[in-house]
């Protein structure tokens, strides 16, 4: 038979078959996760993400961070709500305009993305988060603040 050089994996299987293995791999090679772990974490199981995480912000006010990330796509949601007029104008005009959108638009798109950033903002987020925990923290998904004007 011809000789071939052998992969590292096929070299330590093949040792694992004469000193009596009955599997082709080892733990190592079928969990990828171990390699990945420190030695002092070998034992203990990952924590999984946004489990446990909290989120913090500028002010003293934490929640969850899959709350966070709830709570800010209900912001996205209002922001639109509230700036519907302004998102139609654009919309409008981009469609009479074509292909000259970015010349003939920059007045309403730059209306729209005015209105969407005041209603987007660090503090509207914080305002929503305190709307939540005064709630009682409702995990219901039809749970929405009530808009806040941005200052």
């Amino acid at each position: 038979s011809r000789w071939r050089p052998t992969s590292t994996i096929e070299a330590r299987a093949d040792q694992r078959r004469a000193a009596g293995g009955a599997s082709d791999r080892s733990q190592d090679e079928r969990s990828p996760c171990r390699e990945t772990q420190s030695a002092g974490q070998a034992g203990r199981p990952r924590r999984r993400r946004g489990s446990m995480a909290t989120a913090t912000t500028s002010t003293t006010l934490e929640v969850p961070a899959k709350a966070e990330e709830a709570l800010r796509s209900k912001m996205k949601h209002l922001a639109h709500k509230q700036c519907d007029g302004a998102i139609r104008d654009f919309v409008q005009c981009s469609k009479e305009a074509g292909i000259l959108v970015v010349i003939k638009c920059r007045e309403h798109n730059k209306r729209m993305n005015e209105c969407v950033s005041d209603y987007t903002t660090a503090e509207v987020l914080e305002g929503i988060k305190r709307q939540w925990v005064d709630a009682g923290r409702p995990s219901d998904v039809g749970w929405m603040p009530k808009v806040t004007r941005p200052s």
